[in-house]
Parts: C-alpha cells; sequence; structure tokens
C-alpha cells in the first residue's frame, strides 16, 4: 500500500510551486520592462531596475550633449526622438514593481533628476522659440 504524503509534505509542495509562480510572474514583468533583458534564475526586479536607471542617466547626459550641440549647429534638430525614448523608460521604470525601500528612493532620486533636465530642456526651446539663444546654423557649400 503507498504510503500518503504527510501534512508537511503537502506543505512543502504548495509552497514550492507558489514560488516558481511567484519567479514566473516577476520575471514576466521584468520582460515587460526591458524586453531585451538576459534573465537568470538568480536575476531579480532590482537587478533589472538598476541597469534600467544607469541606462536613463547615460541617456539624459547623451540628451543634454545633443542639446549642446543643437546650439552650436552640428546637430540640425533638437533631439526630441531620443528624448521620447527616454521618457518611455522612465514610463516604464515607475509602472515596475519596487520591492525595497532603497529601490524605491533610486527611482524617486531619478525621477527628481529627469523633471530638473526636462525642465532645463524645456526653457532651453522656449528660449530659443523666443530668440533669447540664438542656434547656429551651419552652411552647406555646394559644389
Amino acid at each position: 500500500m503507498a504510503k500518503e504524503k504527510d501534512g508537511w509534505a503537502r506543505f512543502r509542495e504548495r509552497e514550492n510551486e507558489r514560488v516558481e509562480e511567484e519567479r514566473s510572474r516577476l520575471q514576466e514583468e521584468m520582460r515587460k520592462i526591458d524586453p531585451k533583458v538576459k534573465l537568470g534564475e538568480t536575476t531579480t526586479t532590482d537587478q533589472v531596475l538598476i541597469e534600467l536607471l544607469t541606462k536613463c542617466e547615460v541617456m539624459m547626459e547623451q540628451i543634454t550633449n545633443l542639446y549642446g550641440m543643437w546650439i552650436q549647429g552640428l546637430e540640425r534638430t533638437p533631439p526630441t526622438v531620443q528624448r521620447k525614448h527616454l521618457e518611455d523608460l522612465i514610463l516604464k521604470i515607475q509602472a515596475a514593481p519596487k520591492p525595497t525601500a532603497n529601490l524605491r528612493f533610486r527611482v524617486n532620486e531619478f525621477h527628481t533628476k529627469y523633471n530638473t533636465y526636462k525642465d532645463k530642456w524645456d526653457r532651453l526651446l522656449k528660449d530659443v522659440e523666443a530668440g533669447k539663444v540664438v542656434v547656429k546654423r551651419k552652411s552647406v557649400s555646394g559644389s
């Protein structure tokens, strides 16, 4: 006669199933945040969000440099496409679950920094439209 599982064995099985469901749910959420992320067994939401925050900080510096290049006449248009891509990433970060207080603090700090840069970029565009800042235009010499 087969020995039936005792209560603790059933409890451990249910607990393992719950852990696996939680892991798969978190991996799905991480894939929604960044579809290109490489997920392993030990990858956590924290690691994915920290990676995205780092990527966004680099993008903010690049966009600031592109605005400077636009003012100098090296770029023809302001970096609106890059800025839109950055805003999309920020919306994904804001919607992502933040399980630890440390991560919530880092996301809030980043969002504050982004708002400061955004105000700076908007002010620059407004000044260019008002004529306070002159955008240099490089003339294209024709053959």
